[in-house]
């Protein structure tokens, strides 16, 4: 077994293959242990917080305008030039 950490996407998606192989080895067993490992790391990459930027001003107005609040002004909007 040779254990590397997940540090992205395609590490993941391998790694989870490999978990699949021994998903449901009996407890006590070699297999067990290797899936415990195996758990442990895609535990730890999923938790693993990742940045994010900040939004596009345009973008973030857009998604405003498409949102509840957004539809309530527009509706109010036109009622008022009707």
């Amino acid at each position: 077994m040779n254990i590397k950490p997940i540090r992205n996407d395609e590490d993941l998606r391998t790694e989870c293959k490999r978990l699949e192989r021994v998903y449901q080895a009996s407890e006590g067993t070699p297999g067990a242990d290797e899936m415990e490992i195996h758990v442990t790391l895609i535990e730890a990459y999923e938790h693993k917080p990742f940045p994010i930027g900040l939004a596009d001003p345009v973008e973030a107005y857009a998604y405003f305008l498409f949102s509840s609040h957004g539809r309530v002004i527009i509706s109010f909007y036109e009622l008022c030039i009707n």
